[in-house]
C-alpha cells in the first residue's frame, strides 16, 4: 500500500502539490469549446458547470457536475481534443495542472 513513508509516492504527491495553480472561474464563461485543445486537468472544489454539444451554432446543455469532478483527464492523458462544450453553471473555484507540468511530473 503506498503512504506518504515511501520516499517515491511522498516525492510524486509533493510534486503534484507544487504543480496545482487555484483558478476563479465567473458564472457562464465557457470552459470549453468542441474540438478545442486540452491544455490542463481541472480538479472544481466548488461551483457547478454544464455540459452539452452544439448542432447548427445552437448550443444544448444536458448534464450538470460539480465539486470533486475533473475536467479534461481524458483529454490531457489520451492526446484528444474537447468532445463536448461546457460552460460554468456557477462561480468556480479549482485547481489546475498545465498539460506541460503533468507530464513532466509523470515522466
Amino acid at each position: 500500500m503506498l503512504t506518504f513513508e515511501d520516499d517515491k509516492y511522498s516525492e510524486f504527491m509533493t510534486e503534484i502539490m507544487r504543480a496545482l495553480e487555484i483558478s476563479y472561474t465567473p458564472k457562464d464563461k465557457m470552459l470549453a469549446i468542441e474540438l478545442d485543445e486540452c491544455n490542463q486537468l481541472t480538479f472544481v472544489m466548488s461551483g457547478k458547470y454544464n455540459v452539452g454539444y452544439e448542432i447548427n451554432k445552437k448550443r444544448y446543455f444536458r448534464k450538470q457536475f460539480g465539486p470533486s469532478t475533473i475536467i479534461g483527464a481524458f483529454n490531457v492523458f489520451y492526446k484528444t481534443r474537447h468532445l463536448f462544450i461546457m460552460k460554468a453553471h456557477t462561480e468556480m473555484i479549482s485547481y489546475i495542472i498545465r498539460k506541460q507540468k503533468w507530464f513532466s511530473i509523470m515522466s
